[in-house]
Order: C-alpha cells, then structure tokens, then sequence
C-alpha cells in the first residue's frame, strides 16, 4: 500500500512538472509542502540588481530641484568661455583663462542651483566638446560639499562601470577628481612598485568605482573638514613609518592638503638607507608632484 501511494505521487509530480515546466522556470521553485523544511531565501531575480542598467543619463537628477534658466546661461558660458583650440599648443591664453575663471565664479556663486544645470549639461553631451569645459563643471560640483552630490558622484562613476559607455570613458577621472574636492580625501593609492594584474579598462574601471563606493560609505554622515582633519591626523602618524608602502599612502594623502610638508616628507623618505630603487624612484616623484602642487599656479587654479 505505501508503495503504490509512493508511485502514485511519483506520477502525479512527473505530470505537474510537464505541464508547469515554463512556469516553474520563469517564477523560480515552488514549496512541494508547507512541511518541507526551511531553506535559505533564494537569491533576488536578475531583474532586482540592474537599476542603474535602466538609467541611460550619467546622472540622476532627481531630488536636486529643475534647471535654473539663469544658472543654465552661466554652464553655456563656462562651455563657451572655458575652450582650448585643439590647434593651440600651449592651451588658453592667460587672458581666455581669466574669462574663463569669471564665469567659472559666477557658477559657483549659483550655489545649489548650479548642481541640476551641470547635471542636465553633462547628461547631454551634444555639442560638448571642450575638455577643459568639462573639467571646470566638475569642478564646481566638486565645489559643493554637500553629501547628496557626493553620492551623485559615486553613483555616476559606478553607472560607467556598469554601463560602459564610450561616450563617457573620460568622465571617469574627472569624477574621481571632483569627489576628491567634495569629500576632501580619497580612498589610499596603491604605491607603483606593488605589482598588480593588468585587466580591461572597464574592469578597471568597475574597480575604481568600488573604491569610491566604500570610501563614501566609510565617510557617509561626514562632513568634509572633519574628514580632512582624520585624513591629516592619520597621514603623519605614518609618513616615517617603517613600511615603505604606508609611507607612501600616507604623504600620497598629506599632499591633497599640506603638497610642502608632504614633499619635505617624500624627499626625506626618498633618501633612506636600503629602499629598492624602484621605491626610491617612487617618493622622489612624489616630492615632484608635492613641488608642482604647492605652486601659484597650481594653488590659483585649485582654488578658482
């Protein structure tokens, strides 16, 4: 008897699942009987982990206000202004650079309207064409401290690394650039002398934003002076660390803020008894990039 109970339910299953085969492939498995034992939640559909997938703008505008016409005016101006003739060697003139520099002040000056008008600019890149253009909206957004354009930031690096669109390959740098301003720190560098695979730029790129994505969760809340602060305090407790790798981090962190101290550090560093030359050569780039960051050019332009 138990035996052909047990064939009968074998038969009866066999048709189900004929019949049911496409449903039960396109709904994921069905409970056989509510005493069955529990088992792990199985994992969420494809559908529920692509939502940047379905974004086909760089960034989200929503709950950043509409576009300010006035404010649009000034993003046309900086578009126009800010412009190097790719047939110019040596870029702007010092008097196109301060044209550009005025409209570039007008735009922040726009504060938080200055935010939804990049963004629908850089969102519609017909006819945008200037490099230097680009760079100087983002750096106004990276002007901003405010922490919903921080996550603006590093949700649009993320949506290029998901994306992978070619038209915005060369954003990726300048948003890195703009969420070092905004945040006023950046995740640690890795020193050159550590070897590292050599993968696809998109992969590269997917890991570039991974980064930015756990250094803004790390930080989420704070504020931009007190993650200077933390960043500073954290660099010279190890800028003459035995670990040459720490080291590196830690001047490569000083110089967003401090490039003089910073270079004075990889100078001193560069000179030690026993590095690898590869290491060497390393802080004494270091303490050229410090020389070059404390300029007045460099300071002026950083500050504009």
């Amino acid at each position: 008897m138990k035996l052909l109970r047990t064939l009968t339910f074998s038969a009866c299953f066999t048709v189900v699942l004929s019949v049911h085969a496409r449903g039960a492939f396109a709904d994921g498995p069905k409970p056989i009987s509510d005493q069955a034992p529990s088992k792990p939640a199985p994992a969420a559909p494809a559908e529920a982990t692509k939502p940047r997938a379905a974004r086909d703008v760089l960034f989200d505008p929503k709950g950043f206000g509409p576009v300010d016409p006035t404010t649009a005016k000034i993003v046309k101006n900086v578009e126009e202004t800010c412009h190097e003739s790719p047939f110019s060697r040596d870029g702007m003139s010092p008097a196109e650079e301060a044209k550009c520099n005025v409209q570039v002040a007008r735009l922040i000056g726009r504060g938080a309207l200055a935010v939804p008008a990049i963004f629908a600019r850089l969102n519609d890149r017909e006819g945008l064409e200037s490099y230097y253009a680009r760079t100087r909206l983002y750096h106004v957004l990276g002007r901003q401290h405010d922490q919903r354009v921080r996550a603006a930031l590093v949700d649009a690096l993320v949506w290029i690394g998901d994306t992978e669109p070619e038209d915005h390959a060369i954003d990726g740098p300048m948003i890195e650039e703009s969420l070092t301003q905004a945040f006023g720190g950046a995740p640690a560098p890795t020193p050159p002398w550590v070897e590292e695979p050599v993968v696809e730029a998109w992969s590269e790129a997917r890991s570039g934003a991974a980064r930015w994505a756990d250094f803004a969760r790390v930080h989420r809340g704070k504020s931009r002076g007190y993650i200077v602060s933390e960043t500073m305090t954290r660099a010279r407790k190890e800028l003459a660390s035995s670990d040459a790798s720490a080291a590196y981090r830690a001047i490569s962190s000083l110089m967003l803020h401090a490039p003089r101290e910073a270079g004075r550090a990889a100078e001193a560093y560069a000179s030690r008894e026993g590095l690898a030359d590869e290491q060497q050569s390393a802080f004494e780039n270091l303490a050229s990039e410090a020389e070059w960051k404390s300029s007045a050019d460099y300071v002026r332009g950083a500050r504009m």
